[in-house]
């Protein structure tokens, strides 16, 4: 049976009433974000990878790719991350990590034939929201998809394929992840001691104090 992508999304598990799956990369929760397009990271497998404040990892031993194969199909443009059909190898599950927390992520969904769930998580590692994403039947339709309105920043994400072991590994690429990282505090400037002040209030007195007397020994 095929499942259509609205029927996926419908069954989003949000844990919190604000949260919620985001389908547009020009999201109002994305203005001024930061994209992530993969184009400097270097071909080839990887366990752990960051780019910029962001570090894609996967788990027990399996293996991401960074490819150029399927550029302009499957929402993906130039290189992309991608897993593989290799079962044993390719990931089923994968990490990523905000070096500073986020308010808002999503990224291009490519060539999904099984079910992946996205679950954003806070510091202390408390789930914000889970979102099942839509299978992708084909196309260069700009699929798009992240989560966005939780109620804490969030930390770090899992992509994990859900039908894994029961279904064969599914081959998928992401690309052109979006974040929006919370607003950093601008460091304030060092307010002078009042005994600095004091000093070069007394320092000008004196200054025009001596001033005033060699006027004063010049009249005489």
């Amino acid at each position: 049976m095929v499942i259509t992508g609205a029927t996926v999304v419908a069954l989003g598990t949000g844990t919190s009433a604000r949260a919620a799956l985001l389908t547009s990369p020009t999201d109002s929760e994305l203005l001024g974000s930061k994209v992530i397009d993969f184009e400097t990271a270097p071909l080839g497998s990887f366990s752990s990878l960051t780019l910029g404040d962001v570090t894609f990892s996967t788990t027990s031993g399996r293996l991401a790719y960074i490819s150029d194969w399927y550029s302009g199909e499957w929402n993906a443009q130039g290189k992309s991350l991608q897993s593989s059909y290799e079962d044993n190898v390719t990931f089923t599950a994968l990490k990523i990590d905000f070096a500073n927390p986020v308010t808002a992520f999503g990224f291009n969904w490519g060539a999904a034939d099984e079910f992946w769930s996205l679950t954003a998580f806070d510091s202390a590692g408390n789930v914000l929201d889970s979102q099942y994403l839509p299978t992708h039947q084909g196309g260069n339709d700009d699929q798009f998809f992240g989560i966005k309105n939780a109620t804490a920043p969030i930390s770090y994400a899992t992509l994990v394929q859900k039908s894994y072991p029961q279904a064969e590994v599914d081959y998928v690429l992401l690309d052109n992840f979006k974040y929006s990282s919370l607003p950093q505090p601008i460091p304030s400037k060092p307010v002078p001691e009042a005994t600095s002040t004091l000093g070069v209030l007394a320092i000008g007195a004196f200054g025009a104090g001596s001033l005033l007397k060699r006027k004063q020994e010049l009249k005489i």
